[in-house]
């Protein structure tokens, strides 16, 4: 991000606050021309990134609204402040939240009116399973602002994709079907044993055209924004960083049939530097870690 505002909204102690909040994002989104296809032709990535910012709220807190300081919402969200007006009206628009500003403490801000529609429903006293969980650990660990905004529509249209996994052997017979045996799994074994709540793995086959029908992108920015989300340690020659990677919520692997990739959630990867997201030093993208190239473990 090229602008500056609230340089300290990363924190550790907002991390442990919330970490433990999630968006329920109902499944259905990730179909083909539903809700994700509709917001990002609505409001494009500002829209796209706005979601599960405001989403956590509309859950975990159980109210229909939230106030946040735009430039706040700005840089959870990974947007430039200027940009949250028209991705507000997007929204508005849709149906899951109208913004309206107002004063609080002396100061202006903008109150969101979240609507039920922004989140998956209720069965009885408990949330429907047909949704993708997205970790608050996403947002205040900065991973969801760090992602380009391609990728943040990615990460949502596999989100209610993806299944949970809970066997290890389950596991290992689905992945040693669908990627070659060449390929290094360490990551995927490493976030299985750091699983505390033994949900599983995560883990969705897709392909671009598929990623097409969901979101309405089309097919060469997708592939940009895939192809940085590659390690080097499964894509010979591709070019990118391990130490960036290793802040990487989504992990990508080939395939035998090759039309599709593997994709998997990185549950167990690490808060990026809260030096790094306040920009106190370097922007992390031309910045190289030390100590962090050993990503994928054998």
């Amino acid at each position: 991000m090229r602008y500056r505002c609230n340089r300290d909204t990363f924190t550790q102690e907002e991390f442990d606050q919330y970490r433990k909040g999630f968006y329920p994002m109902p499944s259905e989104w990730s179909e083909p021309g539903n809700t994700l296809f509709h917001t990002w032709r609505a409001g494009g990535s500002g829209a796209i990134g706005l979601l599960p910012v405001l989403g956590q709220f509309a859950h975990a807190r159980f109210r229909h609204h939230a106030v946040v300081p735009k430039e706040k919402l700005a840089r959870l969200a990974g947007m430039d402040p200027a940009t949250i007006a028209t991705a507000g009206k997007a929204l508005d628009q849709l149906g899951l939240a109208t913004p309206s500003t107002g004063s609080y403490r002396g100061k202006r801000v903008t109150t969101w009116d979240l609507k039920p529609s922004m989140v998956v429903g209720y069965r009885g006293q408990r949330l429907s399973p047909e949704y993708f969980h997205f970790s608050a650990e996403t947002i205040y660990g900065g991973q969801w602002a760090k992602l380009t905004k391609v990728q943040r529509a990615i990460y949502l249209a596999v989100g209610g994709k993806a299944r949970f996994i809970k066997e290890w052997d389950a596991v290992g017979r689905l992945v040693s079907a669908t990627v070659p045996r060449a390929v290094n799994l360490g990551d995927i074994a490493a976030a299985y044993r750091h699983d505390p709540l033994r949900l599983g793995v995560r883990i969705a086959d897709m392909s671009y055209a598929e990623f097409g029908e969901i979101t309405g992108i089309s097919l060469s920015a997708l592939k940009r924004a895939i192809n940085l989300l590659k390690h080097p340690a499964h894509w010979a020659g591709c070019g990118n960083d391990p130490a960036l990677l290793r802040y990487s919520p989504l992990a990508v692997y080939p395939t035998f049939e090759g039309h599709s990739l593997l994709y998997h959630f990185r549950d167990h990867v690490p808060a990026w530097p809260w030096d790094i997201l306040n920009a106190h030093r370097a922007d992390i993208m031309g910045h190289t870690l030390e100590g962090t190239d050993h990503v994928f473990e054998s």
